[in-house]
């Protein structure tokens, strides 16, 4: 930090503090790519990397968001399908390897301004199709509030039980939740084998939302390519070998 500010903005024991903060939060596991790409270049980048780190048990990939990809001469929603194929592709063909895609809603859900139609659905996904059809889970974090609402749903008495602490008449015959201070966590699709139905909802205080659950870190790595770089820096990489989707 010194270096950036030419000084150091620190106390002695600021600066003790914030060393120890840093060790606690590093993670050299935690890898970044920051440029964004087009479809066929972010395939074979990260098969790239999934190839030379084949030996880790598990590989987590988290895409933030998908809306960065660049788009192809058909346009954004062709290259957001593109994309999307290729996830698919690969979480098929390497079983150690997750997803986790980060996207945002579509604008109509900002006009839908009654407590009986204000939970996200299907349709409020951004470019929701392809990406609805391919997901194992769909999880969307709410604020109504933000949103100027002040109730959230409208539920019969015996549903979400466990949030009768959240909700604004919990001894009525319905109720709707308090938004203010709240964030809501709906599950718009778990793809379970037994069928069951399981819980679609989950409703925290802002105030715990935050707290820390993995530990982060930013570096530099030599040897993980950036989103421009060519499919092959890992060597043994054969891009003639390679099931392209693209191709």
């Amino acid at each position: 930090i010194s270096d950036l500010l030419g000084t150091n903005p620190f106390t002695e024991d600021e600066m003790t503090m914030f060393n120890a903060i840093k060790e606690r939060e590093s993670d050299p596991r935690i890898k970044y790519f920051q440029n964004p790409t087009d479809p066929e270049t972010w395939f074979k980048v990260t098969e790239a990397f999934i190839i030379a780190h084949q030996h880790i048990e598990h590989i987590v990939i988290t895409i933030d968001h998908i809306a960065l990809v660049k788009q192809t001469m058909a346009g954004k929603k062709d290259a957001i399908d593109n994309m999307i194929e290729g996830i698919n592709f690969l979480k098929n063909k390497y079983t150690n390897v997750s997803f986790i895609i980060l996207s945002q809603l579509n604008r109509e859900i900002e006009s839908r301004e009654n407590a009986k139609n204000s939970a996200p659905r299907k349709g409020d996904l951004y470019q929701s199709d392809f990406l609805f059809q391919l997901s194992d889970v769909i999880l969307v974090v709410h604020n109504p509030a933000k949103l100027g609402l002040l109730e959230h749903m409208v539920v019969p008495k015996d549903a979400y039980t466990m949030f009768n602490s959240f909700k604004s008449k919990p001894d009525g015959k319905t109720s709707t939740f308090q938004t203010r201070g709240n964030i809501f966590y709906h599950f718009i699709k778990l793809r379970e084998d037994d069928g069951q139905s399981i819980l679609d909802l989950w409703i925290e205080k802002l105030d715990t939302k935050f707290k820390p659950s993995m530990v982060t870190s930013y570096q530099d790595y030599d040897d993980i390519p950036r989103m421009d770089a060519t499919p092959d820096i890992f060597g043994s990489y054969d891009q003639e070998d390679s099931d392209d989707p693209f191709k």
